[in-house]
């Protein structure tokens, strides 16, 4: 199965630039975060991208059982809950990150057995 990853980098306050492939995304916090609004926040992507994967195979079914169909007017809303920040799993590693240290390795780890997250599998 094909694997795919993103990559992401800091751009300077709270903006992050993530790239996908040929795409460009800006990541920020709202400014009632202390953040710049320059872009959505990581949780909204998080849904957009939920939502994204959802609609797209919905769409693709779709087309598949009746070709005919018109989607246009078909909309979704995909929701989330705001936890206040930061969460315990990035105080753990402030102080290495302050420090110069890459969290790398250590901080999947944790927050794989934390969240017992798995590496999921996706069918392009």
């Amino acid at each position: 199965m094909p694997e795919i990853g993103v990559s992401l980098r800091p751009a300077g306050g709270s903006v992050v630039v993530g790239q996908a492939r040929d795409h460009t995304v800006t990541i920020d916090r709202p400014k009632e975060k202390e953040g710049t609004d320059a872009g959505p926040m990581g949780g909204e992507l998080l849904l957009l991208a939920l939502g994204g994967c959802f609609v797209s195979t919905f769409l693709a079914a779709l087309k598949a059982e009746a070709p005919e169909a018109d989607a246009s007017e078909i909309s979704f809303q995909v929701d989330g809950t705001l936890v206040s920040a930061p969460t315990p799993l990035l105080r753990d590693h402030r102080a290495g990150v302050g420090a110069g240290r890459h969290p790398g390795p250590d901080l999947q780890a944790t927050a794989q057995g934390r969240a017992g997250l798995h590496r999921p599998q996706l069918d392009p």
